[in-house]
């Protein structure tokens, strides 16, 4: 199953969160810009995991991130946002520590930014698991 959305580009985790103005009440809190996109990417998400019937995303499970961005921004710093939405936003979506696999590239024939999510086989094993066996068998057999 895969769930995909289109989104505004969301905020550098650099302009993610402010420091408290006041002196005696510290603390970081999220930033005028950054609230705005939550609202406005939130809503995108939930009518977008509508549309596409509620697909269920499972833990473990996999991102695709396509950024439209030029090489002044680091697109790394926009994952934070594009994670926690999905988790905040759609109901039962696995919190960011089941995120197995991450790919983020810059895309820039989209408009602002392009998530899939796709849940992962839990039983997934690296290919060398599987080939070592078969490879020591054939050796075997050859010899």
């Amino acid at each position: 199953m895969i769930f995909s959305v289109d989104l505004p580009l969301p905020p550098s985790a650099n302009m993610m969160f402010i420091n408290s103005p006041n002196r005696a009440g510290r603390g970081r809190f999220p930033s005028p810009q950054y609230k705005a996109w939550r609202k406005a990417a939130g809503s995108l998400v939930m009518q977008a995991w509508n549309e596409q019937f509620q697909p269920v995303i499972s833990k473990p499970y996999a991102l695709h991130i396509r950024l439209n961005v030029n090489h002044q921004s680091d697109i790394a710093n926009r994952e934070k946002a594009l994670t926690d939405i999905l988790v905040a936003t759609i109901p039962g979506f696995p919190d960011d520590c089941w995120l197995n696999r991450l790919v983020v590239e810059r895309d820039r024939s989209i408009e602002g930014a392009r998530v899939e999510a796709m849940t992962l086989p839990q039983d997934a094993r690296p290919i060398g698991e599987i080939i070592k066996p078969i490879m020591a068998e054939i050796a075997g057999r050859v010899e």
